[in-house]
């Protein structure tokens, strides 16, 4: 981390299955990887920690495992989140999520600014969820030809949903397990970071 920086995203769905994603960034070259990869990170945990046991946060934890054991496949199909990426359009959305991460005199704030009106949204949590899976599709699209950047990806979205499964994840814990993780891949230790997941089997979850 070079100096100060800000990283900001904007999740806009025309539906709950179509979605268009715009990423604003100040940082320089050698902070950008970093700074996508803890955003991304940072919008798991929080809708995980927000939703708690609710079904979308199984479907989101189940999503997240799937992409550590099978990262190209996903990218590759869709399948998996049944999301489209979708062009901007003039059409009003249904709802955006705003994520922003920022970096000011060597400490990180994470925020999701949403409106009054979006927090009362009956689907919100399955937007919630919605919107990591369109995250990690947008960041694996950009770099789809950087194999290392979308193992780690992969290795963030697996330690995110282990973090949740073991009771890790809090809301007042959620940015500094955030920055941990994405610290932990970015040490190289890949091998040992895969071992650990292999033993972690989620439940089978619940289908919104």
């Amino acid at each position: 981390m070079t100096g100060d920086y800000s990283l900001a995203a904007l999740i806009a769905f025309y539906s709950i299955d179509q979605a268009h994603v715009d990423l604003t960034s100040d940082c320089l070259p050698e902070d950008q990887l970093f700074a996508e990869q803890l955003l991304y990170c940072c919008m798991a945990s929080r809708q995980l920690a927000n939703m708690g046991g609710r079904g979308p946060a199984k479907r989101l934890e189940q999503f997240l495992v799937s992409v550590a054991n099978h990262p190209f496949d996903i990218l590759q199909n869709g399948q998996e989140s049944g999301i489209s990426l979708v062009a901007k359009r003039d059409k009003r959305p249904e709802i955006i999520f705003p994520p922003e991460l920022i970096l000011e005199d060597g400490v990180f704030s994470f925020t999701v600014r949403l409106p009054r009106s979006i927090v009362f949204n009956r689907l919100l949590y399955h937007y919630g969820a919605a919107s990591v899976m369109v995250l990690y599709r947008f960041l694996g699209d950009r770099r789809r030809d950087d194999s290392l950047y979308l193992r780690q990806l992969s290795l963030v979205s697996g330690l995110c949903a282990f973090a949740f499964h073991s009771d890790q994840l809090t809301v007042r814990s959620q940015l500094e397990g955030a920055f941990q993780i994405v610290t932990e891949v970015r040490s190289g230790k890949h091998t040992d970071l895969e071992s650990k997941l292999r033993q972690y089997r989620p439940d089978p979850g619940v289908t919104p």
